[in-house]
This record gives structure tokens, sequence and C-alpha cells, in this order.
């Protein structure tokens, strides 16, 4: 069970279970539910849960996550989604020509990205209504079935949703690659006992190291494009084209400022339009980033050093990097260590007082980490934000968990 940040997939639990009944990954799911903090969950706490789950189409393992939090909506992946719809396409005991396969499929993938719910029903009645569909009686029954569950799998159905753009469950996927390649070596382990250290020792370092790899600006570990902006089209997996220089000035030149890191920024595209960009909530009002994806509006408050947000890296934002630096070592040092020599600390975002941040350890720390812990210990002040120590997102920001 994985969550997104700027860093990438971090984990939230690890479920190690005999089999896949339903039964067994509720009683699973419940154990890990007691393991967490009351606050949990970005301040939701741990009984109401994450605001969504994003998850493949396992029905026992929705049925446990809906039972153990039921408050929480439950998102299908849509590459498990569309792979599953293709592989009873290509079931040979459901007779569907191979000369239709790629069409009908190719029908409901359209239905499937619709961009509003009216298209949506459209081209899904286009799919049942179409002649090659209606040859195969069990291919309308098949579609018809999925229909009923239209709002887990449908983008169109999410558009209001934060997903942050994540539309898949592909940071689940890599962090098994990461298990298997980077912690277990592709090696088998001898017991059950040797696997749970492998998980709560080495796999737990290696995230420790990517967090503070982040923190400390040295970013050592492989991040994803869309987090740097890095992209000089829509198709580098960044899902906007980054604004030129010159683009930049002039959408610089005419930002209005609001209370609360609001601002109002013009389009590239369309003249006298404006988008308002939250960068507190990191969401803006155009298309792109309406669900909290990173979109160009936001991307230009952050690379000119105007406002930080949770969609890019903390470059110049010592606040942000500190709190990387807590999630992975549960402490860190005052703000002063995370300030870049070229960048002051924003006035803009909430600062602790005295601007220093020395939290209280629950393990003995290593000596060399006692000794820079004891340097600040006399002048740091202990803060501590309403939200608890969920340090996940920025305060306000909807809660997001992916399973497999």
């Amino acid at each position: 069970m994985c969550t997104h940040s700027v860093a990438g997939a971090l984990p939230i639990g690890v479920l190690i279970t005999s089999d896949e009944r339903e039964n067994t990954l509720k009683q699973g799911f419940a154990m890990l539910r007691q393991c967490l903090p009351e606050k949990g969950f970005n301040g939701r706490g741990r009984e109401t849960g994450p605001q969504l789950i994003l998850t493949d189409n396992c029905k026992e393992e929705r049925a446990a996550l809906q039972f153990v939090w039921p408050s929480a909506k439950l998102l299908l992946c849509t590459f498990h989604m569309l792979q599953q719809t293709w592989r009873w396409i290509m079931d040979r005991s459901h007779r569907i020509s191979d000369c239709d396969k790629p069409y009908i499929f190719m029908l409901f993938k359209k239905a499937l990205y619709s961009n509003n719910e009216t298209s949506f029903a459209a081209k899904y009645h286009d799919l049942l209504q179409d002649d090659t569909v209606g040859k195969y009686e069990n291919a309308v029954a098949y579609f018809k079935s999925l229909y009923e569950e239209r709002g887990d799998f449908a983008l169109c159905f999410r558009s209001e949703i934060f997903t942050r753009g994540n539309q898949t469950n592909n940071f689940v996927e890599a962090q098994f690659l990461v298990l298997k390649d980077t912690i277990l070596n592709r090696i088998k382990e001898y017991n059950v006992v040797a696997l749970l250290e492998k998980i709560t020792m080495d796999m737990e370092q290696h995230y420790k190291e990517k967090l503070l790899s982040v923190s400390d600006g040295s970013y050592d570990c492989n991040l994803r494009s869309r987090f740097s902006g890095k992209a000089s089209s829509k198709n580098d997996r960044l899902g906007f084209r980054v604004p030129t220089e010159e683009e930049q000035r002039r959408l610089t030149s005419s930002i209005k400022e609001f209370p609360n890191d609001v601002f109002e920024v013009d389009s590239l595209s369309e003249t006298g339009q404006r988008y308002t960009v939250d960068m507190v909530l990191g969401c803006c009002s155009c298309d792109q980033g309406k669900d909290g994806s990173p979109c160009k509006h936001q991307y230009v408050l952050w690379a000119s050093n105007i406002s930080n947000n949770v969609n890019f890296i903390p470059v110049s934002s010592p606040l942000l990097r500190q709190k990387l630096a807590y999630i992975a070592l549960g402490k860190s040092l005052p703000l002063q260590h995370y300030t870049t020599l070229r960048n002051k600390v924003s006035s803009a975002e909430p600062q602790p007082n005295n601007t220093e941040y020395l939290l209280p350890v629950r393990e003995e720390p290593q000596p060399m980490e006692t000794t820079v812990a004891e340097r600040f210990e006399d002048e740091a002040s202990v803060t501590h934000s309403g939200s608890g120590t969920q340090l996940v997102q920025e305060p306000l920001q909807p809660w997001t968990m992916h399973t497999m």
C-alpha cells in the first residue's frame, strides 16, 4: 500500500498473507488500521481512512477495503481496467472474431477516456448499439455489466476528484520492482522471518535514503519528470508543455496575488482567459490542474520562485524539504539547514516559531546523528502542527492511497 509524493511512492503498509481471500484481507487491513496513529491519513483519522483508494479490479480486495474504511472512495486503475477488457475480448471461449477484437476494444477505450459524462454516455451507447458488437450477445452483456461500475473507471467521473493525475496504480507496480530487484535481489527468502527482516529494515532504509536525497538537495533518486518540470512537449510524460523563458516572463509580469497563496495566471493559448491557482492545495482551475495535477500555471509560480506546492520538487522551499526529512527520520534539523545560499525562506509559507524545527526522536539515533542534534538542541523550539505528524501532504489536501 503506497501513497504518492514528489520523491515517488512512499509505503504506508505491507500485508504478508497466506492467501488473498476476503476474510483474510479484512483481518489484515483491520490490523493495519490499529497500527496507525489516531490522527492518521493527514488528520482524517485511522477509522475514517483515506479519501481515495486506487486499486485494480480485485473484488476481494475492494470488498475488504470498503469494509474497513467504508467512507473511502474506491477507484479502479484505468490500465488494469483496459487490460481486463482486452483479456476478455481475447479469450477464445468468448468466440470473438480476430478482425473484430481491436475495433471493439477501441470503442470501449474511447468511452473510458471521454472528457465529460455526456460524451461518455454517448460513446458507451454507440458501443452497445454498434453492429459489430451486436453480433456477440456475450459481449453486449459484458459491457452492460461494466456500465454499472462506470463511476469507478471512467475518467470523466473523477475530473473533480483530487487524484493528482494518478489514474493508474503504477506507483505500486514500480515498488514491486524495487522490492524484487533492490531489496530481495531476485532471491527467494528462506522463511517468513527473513522476509519480514528485509521488509522492515532494508526496504525502510531504501525509502529513507530516497526521501533524504530530496530533502538534502542531492537528488540521487530517480524522479518523475512531472515533479521536476523537465519536458518540452505534452508527450514527455509531464502532462503539459513547459513554457519558454519568454512565455514565463510574460506570465510572471501579469500574475495577480491574493491571500493564502492564491494567484491568477494568464492563459498562453486564449487571450483574456485567466486561471486561478491555489498553491496550498496544489490545484488550478484549468483542465490539466483541476484534479490536483501539475500544470503550466503552477509551474510558472514554482519556477519563478514565487510560491511552492507539493506538485514540484521543493528546490527553494526549506519547509517542505524539512518535512520530507522528518518523514524519513522522525526528526529534522532547524530550518536554516534546509535553506539554500541563493534563496531565502518564502514569506508566504507558514513558519515555525524562531524558524527552528527539531522534533522528538522515538528511536535511539546513531552517534553522528546524536552529535548533530545536540548542536541545535539548546536553540531548538519544538513545533507541531495541529494535523499531527502525518506530513505526507500539505494540510487541507485530500489523502490518496494506492494498493494492488
